[in-house]
């Protein structure tokens, strides 16, 4: 039995050295600085963003991007608090914002996506969400490596933020906080590998560009618009099977976008079923293949732990031996998870969280083999909704 777990580590770790080697060859160099511009049209859906959209508009109205060429299009999906209004107060300060709202017969964030790219008058259109910060540069960066690559996909990097309060919380709620921004790394960064191995996975709706043209082209989310999420992977899916050479990866820290981690636990669990909840939907071999593989060492780990530890009660030389292997099993898991971190923190300018990586390396095992229980589990809440 323990060659199936030799082999199942050595896959794992051939996997974690390939996203490694796939993450360090995307190029990191500023797309050239043009004069000649192309419309930008800023997508923002919003539901309930009442304490965030004013930061969002703030940044918007910040950068550094011509405004000649800049429209806003907020997308309020039936808010049920102040933001309507509070985005309407800074139509006067910034002329290029328009605000639309959902008709009564639609709900969603995919639906006010396609609201905003129909009524969107730019070549390119690109999304964030109502809660997102953006430093002055992210346009400009976008749009040059637009027109250098004439990409008809462009994913970019987000980074969780912890609460202004954070010192004052207690350390379980330090550790929850510290695991969120350390997991969403993780998945920005495998995206990214997998965008630079021509096998897209997964990408963020909340920092992300195409042109209107390709959205169109590709029929938007026609076929997956029943679903609640999606509205970033399954797009990334259909531009990358019809233009398998112009999706991208953009590397540029100018282009982070950062938005805030959960401080409640309940928040942070259904907004990760509400993510894994995709996977089943999707028609990708690769995505299918690495969720279920990712989903079975995680769960196997768990398995080999529970089994070591029962067993643990007899003294024998065989179970000792049996036990040098899962710890070596756990520490070689955590090793090359280690080293993963190593190379895709500096990016985000968070180096002094990898002495909280081998936490989350032991932690993350019982999260994943959770989360994709539930994830087969019908119905999730969020923004104020059950689906």
């Amino acid at each position: 039995m323990l060659y199936f777990f030799y082999l199942l580590l050595g896959c794992y770790l051939c996997f974690l050295l390939l996203l490694v080697w796939a993450w360090l060859q995307l190029p990191t160099k500023q797309a050239p600085a043009t004069s000649k511009f192309v419309k930008l049209s800023v997508l923002v859906a919003m539901r309930n963003e009442e304490n965030n959209i004013g930061n969002l508009l703030q940044d918007l109205a910040a950068q550094s991007f011509p405004t000649d060429f800049l429209e806003i299009l907020v997308i309020d999906d039936h808010s049920e608090d102040l933001s309507f209004e509070k985005v309407q107060k800074w139509t006067t300060a910034l002329p290029s914002l328009r605000l639309l709202a959902l008709p009564p017969s639609q709900t969603g964030k995919k639906q006010a996506i396609q609201l905003g790219v129909a009524a969107a008058q730019g070549e390119l259109v690109v999304c964030t969400d109502g809660d997102c910060r953006v430093g002055k540069d992210w346009l400009l960066t976008m749009h040059n490596f637009y027109v250098a690559t004439q990409a008809k996909f462009i994913s970019g990097a987000v980074l969780l933020t912890l609460p202004p309060n954070f010192a004052q919380l207690i350390w379980l709620q330090k550790l929850l906080l510290h695991f969120q921004v350390i997991d969403f790394m993780s998945l920005v960064g495998t995206g990214a590998a997998c965008l630079q191995l021509q096998r897209p996975t997964m990408c963020n709706g909340a920092n992300l560009a195409y042109p209107k043209a390709v959205f169109q082209e590709v029929g938007g989310y026609a076929g997956n618009d029943h679903l609640a999420s999606g509205d970033d992977e399954f797009l990334l899916q259909k531009i990358a099977k019809k233009y398998p050479q112009q999706v991208y990866f953009l590397k540029q820290t100018a282009a982070l976008v950062h938005t805030p981690a959960h401080t409640r636990a309940t928040l942070f669990f259904e907004q990760r079923k509400r993510w894994a909840s995709k996977w089943k939907h999707h028609n990708s071999l690769t995505i299918k293949g690495l969720a279920l593989f990712v989903f079975c060492f995680h769960t196997c780990s768990v398995g080999l732990l529970a089994w070591s530890l029962v067993a643990s009660w007899q003294a024998d030389e065989q179970t000792q031996a049996n036990n040098q292997f899962v710890l070596a099993f756990w520490l070689l898991k955590i090793a090359g998870e280690s080293l993963f971190f190593a190379v895709l923190l500096p990016f985000f300018k968070q180096q002094k969280l990898l002495p909280f990586v081998p936490f989350a390396s032991l932690f993350y095992p019982f999260y994943s083999t959770v989360m994709g229980i539930a994830a087969n589990q019908k119905g999730f809440w969020w923004k104020g909704r059950q689906f």
